[in-house]
């Protein structure tokens, strides 16, 4: 989810192989500059515990964070991100959307899809911070994808 994601995106671009991936909202670089907009105000206004507060909404906490002095080089190191397309032979990748997230997430996924050719769905009962909102429907996205990946099916 959010920064794993984007790891993942870029894992999947690379050339090490992977079985399959699930990305929540991953970062899009410039397919939608804007989409990290409100995350870079707020830490400009509020460092971590704005940043921390505006991406995850209100389930988040300041002690969720291992190390506060890497937030901003993080998010430096996000906003630069630009998603490729996945390389040869990668197994299946699915970005997701939580349903409760704003547009602009939703129109990130879209044109990760039409652009890139990575598989969305969005998840119910969600935002951002699936692992706290959601954390059953996540959990039976990794054991169906594992499930799937076990059989040869995740392809």
């Amino acid at each position: 989810a959010s920064g794993g994601a984007t790891l993942g995106l870029a894992l999947a671009a690379s050339t090490i192989s992977i079985a399959g991936a699930i990305a929540h909202e991953p970062a899009v670089g410039s397919l939608v500059p804007e989409l990290l907009a409100p995350v870079v105000e707020a830490y400009s206004a509020n460092g971590a515990a704005g940043l921390g507060s505006t991406l995850y909404g209100p389930l988040w906490r300041i002690d969720m964070i291992a190390e506060e002095s890497a937030v901003g080089r993080d998010l430096a190191m996000f906003r630069a991100f630009e998603p490729r397309v996945a390389s040869p032979g990668q197994g299946r990748v699915v970005v997701t959307t939580g349903a409760l997230s704003p547009a602009v997430r939703h129109e990130a996924a879209r044109l990760l899809h039409v652009r890139l050719g990575y598989e969305t769905t969005v998840i119910d009962g969600c935002s951002h911070f699936i692992a706290r909102e959601n954390p059953a429907a996540l959990a039976a996205l990794i054991s169906a994808a594992a499930v799937a990946v076990e059989a040869g099916a995740w392809t």
